[in-house]
């Protein structure tokens, strides 16, 4: 559990600092807030609930806005929140999927628009 914790964790961070210094710039501009999504299968249970209350702390300690989401056990609904994801412009997407190959569409979109990073901490599809 702690090791998911840690992995969560330094995941945040290397988002967080990659994306603030992907313009080439040696700073980011003070008013650039990183917004990173996570889409989890169920947020009320303990594991994924963890994965979630840590990397708020880690994005919060970095000032990065953080957003989770509960697909509730439903790959529609959670392919539906990446699209949301998607349109909304988020910085970085971390998708733990409910349904490994079901999530393919919207990673498919992500790469059409080739704007936005996406991580899956714990269960590889095939998309990514």
């Amino acid at each position: 559990m702690k090791f998911r914790i840690f992995v969560l964790a330094a995941l945040v961070l290397l988002v967080s600092v990659g994306l603030a210094f992907a313009n080439g710039d040696n700073e980011a501009a003070a008013d650039d807030v990183l917004v990173i999504g996570m889409t989890v299968p169920q947020i009320d249970a303990d594991g994924f609930r963890v994965n979630v209350e840590s990397a708020k702390k880690v994005a919060d300690a970095r000032g990065v806005k953080f957003v989770a989401f509960s697909a509730q056990s439903s790959a529609d609904t959670q392919l539906s929140q990446i699209e949301d994801m998607i349109a909304q412009g988020m910085d970085a997407i971390i998708i733990n999927p409910t349904d490994v190959n079901a999530i393919g569409i919207g990673v498919t979109v992500n790469q059409q628009r080739d704007s936005h990073k996406l991580f899956t901490p714990q269960r590889l599809s095939q998309f990514i």
